[in-house]
């Protein structure tokens, strides 16, 4: 999909924010961003631009340490390629 954007972090960037749980970081054209977090019991939004400035940050910081999507897709067609040669 044109809006998918997958990155695969490796085990050697170390500690990212991306350690901390899955979020989504949702900009609107006609409407203020928000975050969206979601555990087993609860789904959290936030809108607060504080809040907003730091996942921002998160998502620039899990880009700087991760391989870009050719990269990415590259190693997941790799991997699907090495599992089919062995069933």
């Amino acid at each position: 999909m044109p809006n998918v954007d997958l990155r695969i972090v490796p085990a050697s960037a170390g500690w990212t924010p991306a350690l901390e749980g899955p979020f989504v970081l949702i900009d609107f054209d006609a409407d203020s961003p928000i975050v969206h977090l979601e555990n087993r019991r609860a789904a959290l939004f936030f809108h607060e631009a504080d809040d907003i400035a730091a996942y921002r940050t998160a998502v620039d910081k899990v880009k700087e340490v991760s391989m870009t999507a050719a990269e990415s897709t590259a190693l997941i067609a790799n991997v699907i390629t090495e599992l089919e040669k062995s069933v």
